[in-house]
């Protein structure tokens, strides 16, 4: 079935808002490739944490680490990725560790999206 979220839709590209990225980092090019760099350092790190929280069960862990997570992104205007992590920190606040499971590889792959368009970005950057 083919999923029709309107919050995953409606966005040009969803995937990175690198307008709104700019504008959260007053257009300072220096700092947004800092945080970039940062980003795609710990991101993995923080998903890592993520997916043994789930494995666990722990619901507070969860949402600890999915709300890290959708902040981190939310500065970079990682807007699908952000829709997915918030869904997972409501889903732990639930106590739905089902639904988590489900949700956590379509956070990946949003990161995963994410990922390769910041990479690009800083190639470009790099030149």
């Amino acid at each position: 079935m083919h999923n029709t979220d309107s919050t995953e839709t409606t966005k040009k590209n969803d995937v990175w808002n690198y307008e709104a990225m700019m504008e959260r980092m007053l257009q300072n090019t220096s700092i947004a490739y800092t945080i970039i760099n940062l980003f795609l350092k710990d991101a993995p790190i923080q998903l890592e944490k993520l997916k043994e929280a789930i494995e666990k069960g722990d619901s507070k862990e969860i949402r600890q680490y999915s709300h890290a997570i959708k902040g981190s992104v939310l500065n970079l205007g990682g807007e699908a990725m952000y829709v997915v992590a918030e869904s997972i920190e409501v889903q732990a606040l639930k106590g739905n560790i089902k639904r988590i499971n489900t949700l956590y590889p379509l956070l990946l792959k949003k990161f995963k999206e994410l990922e390769k368009l910041l990479v690009n970005h800083l190639e470009k950057v790099e030149k």
